[in-house]
């Protein structure tokens, strides 16, 4: 068995999961209007979170040593998140990682402050964050947390697909008969599966077609890297978020 085409089937699979969670997180916390109840308070807490817990997660798996082409990624990466007025593409980054570690491992509050425009809730970014040890700090490259989200948005995901497919990661990485084989491994070391059902599936297996199913689960990831949240809904868009920034902060 190929064990590099096991782990980067792996991989993808965590990578679609991780944007999964933080899609239906943003979708959620956008979906909440003003005024908001105590227990609505808590819930675009949650949400935001998970927004940024899941999107870094994502990121740092790409980062890890162990990934063969980390140091390529993170390079790239930071480029890809060089923006107008905040050229610092790693000092950016450095910044949402210690927001969600901030989050994860300190309890920071990622809705402490915000302001509300037209019943849009604006959460206010918070303006430096430290690390563990209090000696770094990294500053926002917005105002407003949906400014930042709007730029994570729009680099993030996409980079990371033309990462992947830049490293011939977005292909089959398995052949009919391994993929056939794993499937076959997977199913006998299965505890929940009962005996009988695993007999009869094993006869099902042989007529799968693992090369059109691994196509089909990359194009959902590709499509999945592609989307941008903001502008899914008419009604959860927060229009152009620095234009409303702007105009929320005129107001004030």
């Amino acid at each position: 068995m190929n064990a590099a085409a096991i782990r980067h089937s792996e991989l993808r699979s965590a990578l679609e999961w991780y944007f999964e969670s933080k899609n239906l997180a943003l979708k959620n916390a956008l979906g909440l209007r003003c005024p908001l109840c105590p227990e609505q308070q808590k819930e675009v807490r949650q949400y935001y979170s998970e927004y940024f817990v899941a999107l870094v997660s994502a990121t740092e798996l790409l980062c890890e040593p162990s990934y063969e082409f980390s140091t390529r990624f993170k390079d790239q990466l930071n480029a890809a998140l060089s923006f107008e007025g905040f050229p610092d593409g790693k000092g950016n980054y450095d910044y949402i990682r210690e927001l969600r570690n901030s989050i994860v491992h300190r309890g920071l509050d990622i809705c402490s402050a915000a302001h509300v425009h037209e019943n849009r809730l604006l959460v206010i970014a918070p303006k430096r964050v430290s690390d563990r040890n209090g000696k770094k700090s990294f500053s926002a490259f917005g105002g407003y947390l949906i400014e930042i989200i709007a730029k994570c948005e729009e680099a993030v995901g996409p980079y990371i697909a033309k990462h992947l497919e830049e490293v011939g990661l977005l292909k089959p990485l398995l052949t009919q008969d391994q993929a056939r084989a794993e499937a076959s491994r997977f199913l006998a070391e299965a505890p929940a599966v009962p005996d009988w059902v695993k007999q009869n599936a094993s006869d099902l297996i042989s007529q799968v077609d693992f090369i059109q199913a691994q196509v089909s689960t990359i194009e959902k990831l590709v499509d999945l890297l592609n989307f941008n949240v903001l502008f899914a809904e008419d009604d959860a868009q927060p229009c152009n978020a620095p234009d409303l920034a702007h105009k929320t902060a005129q107001g004030r």
